[in-house]
């Protein structure tokens, strides 16, 4: 494998290692102004057979560790080869702060914050949109009630309600109720059919059938066939608490064409980059954005082909992670068009799949030295199915020149198919054989029978790995050395024997061939 110095990168930057995880996803890792470690992720969605999906916790508010859900995403023909943490979550709960959708499905309604001094205060998303490239926008979602004759905007769905909010709960929301304290009134509406799904581009109609008043601490059940309006604040109170029993309630989700019928979204922020400049949507002079930490982001090419997911490493004797600002710098650098900031300090994690097997394995140093559970990630998947073999790795016990008669043995490391899916190997299927006939292998041993420069190869179906060799007939140096300088009657003394090449390194021989 060639290993390069990755594009854009400067003299800052070094490169620990860079390999293939798939046909379209390259994993590396390399030190930055010699204290951070970046992992990097860069998904080609122009390749055919690369994706990029949304994982999340089944129930949502149940959160997992990120190789934990991408190990159970992935399966023949939707290998998961990488993955990062992805949206930020309530750590009491467990339910993902902002907005997550998949297909048109509202999988979390989300929040937005008031004050730039918070991650999110402006609603952003990263997503692949319905002709398969990725996006980092803004984006507007429409919560639409109408009720008397007007029609008002909703400050969230399916998600606790907050002080100076109107929230809508459908039958999706993860529990039966709304949960909702007595400082607010809920209006329970149902329609004529069962809601199944909660989805952009829904409109339905119905009949308020129930009313709980301020103060009021019953819980409120989500009807299968309707919705609740779940309302606080002065403002909410006066559009809403005239409305009773019978009256008409109409709800309608929307969100903007370019977001329509999207594969998935995932809400987060802040913005780092923007058309290649930085570009950071909040108060970078918030502890939040000054202190250094590690840090999570995605970011895409300006033709939304290339996806790169990107982790900055903070742990204690590694690596001191970054401020806000000098992460949005790195990013700038690279030349990434937009960058989009994910969860970060202790949730974040990278996992990669190596070599010889199917299962994630961590990338990065994690903060506290575990994984830490978490609500959403973003899976880099490969769909190709498992191939006949094309690449074949072994290693050599032992490395340098070869006396005629001795034997070497390999270890098989790993059989890959031209997507890099692990075939699991077998032993009595590897070849070994040489140019000029100098060796014969039979399974993993193979033997220096005449003495000769050559080279021998190794295959493994049509697989096929070389090395040089070099058979000799006799050593060009012995060197003998004892365990003491003198001895005495009845005592013992060691010799060992080491035949070297021309420079002195040991060459590979049998004991059998020294004779004392």
């Amino acid at each position: 494998m060639l290993v390069s110095l990755p594009f854009g990168a400067s003299a800052s930057t070094k490169t620990v290692t860079s390999y293939p995880v798939s046909s379209g996803v390259n994993y590396s890792q390399y030190t930055y102004s010699g204290s951070s470690y970046i992992n990097h992720l860069e998904v080609n969605l122009g390749d055919p057979h690369t994706k990029l999906k949304m994982g999340v916790p089944s129930p949502i508010a149940k959160t997992a560790p990120t190789l934990t859900l991408a190990n159970r995403d992935s399966k023949e023909g939707n290998r998961v080869v990488g993955a990062v943490n992805a949206s930020f979550f309530d750590m009491k709960t467990g339910m993902p702060m902002y907005l997550l959708s998949e297909g048109n499905e509202i999988v979390n309604g989300g929040v937005i914050s008031q004050s730039n001094s918070y991650y999110v205060s402006h609603p952003i998303a990263f997503g692949v949109t319905k002709d398969g490239l990725a996006e980092i926008d803004n984006f507007n979602l429409g919560i639409q009630v109408g009720a008397k004759g007007n029609v008002y905007q909703m400050t969230g769905i399916n998600r606790e309600r907050q002080a100076d909010e109107t929230i809508i709960f459908t039958p999706q929301h993860y529990k039966k109720s709304t949960g909702s304290n007595e400082f607010g009134i809920e209006i329970v509406v149902e329609t004529n059919a069962p809601i199944t799904s909660t989805h952009y581009g829904q409109k339905v109609q119905g009949k308020v059938v129930k009313v709980r008043g301020y103060g009021e601490k019953a819980a409120v059940s989500i009807p299968s066939n309707g919705f609740v309006l779940s309302v606080h604040g002065k403002k909410g109170l006066e559009r809403f608490k005239s409305l009773t029993v019978g009256d008409d309630v109409s709800l309608d989700l929307s969100i903007d064409d370019k977001w329509k019928d999207s594969q998935f979204m995932m809400a987060s922020g802040p913005m780092l980059v923007k058309d290649g400049k930085r570009h950071i949507t909040m108060d970078t002079s918030n502890w939040r954005a000054t202190a250094k930490t590690a840090r999570t982001a995605i970011a895409i090419s300006k033709d939304k082909k290339q996806v790169h997911l990107v982790t900055v490493d903070s742990r204690s004797g590694y690596s001191n992670g970054m401020t806000l600002t000098q992460f949005a710098n790195y990013l700038v650098s690279k030349g990434y068009d937009r960058a989009l900031n994910f969860d970060g300090g202790g949730s974040t994690t990278m996992g990669i799949r190596k070599y010889g097997s199917n299962q994630v394995v961590l990338a990065n140093r994690t903060t506290n030295a575990s994984q830490r559970n978490i609500s959403a990630i973003v899976e880099a998947v490969s769909t190709a199915p498992t191939g006949e073999p094309e690449i074949v790795s072994v290693s050599r016990s032992n490395i340098g020149e070869m006396l005629v008669g001795a034997t070497a043995t390999l270890k098989l490391n790993h059989v890959l198919d031209a997507h890099y899916n692990p075939i699991v190997p077998n032993a009595s299927q590897l070849k070994v054989t040489s140019g000029k006939g100098t060796v014969e292998g039979t399974g993993l041993t193979y033997k220096a029978i005449k003495a000769g420069e050559d080279r021998i190869y190794v295959n493994y179906g049509s697989a096929e790995q070389s090395f040089p060799v070099k058979v000799v007939a006799e050593p060009a140096k012995l060197t003998v050395k004892a365990s003491a300088k003198s001895v005495k009657p009845g005592e013992k003394i060691n010799f060992t024997a080491t035949p070297a090449d021309a420079s002195g390194k040991p060459i590979i021989y049998q004991p059998s061939q020294l004779t004392w």
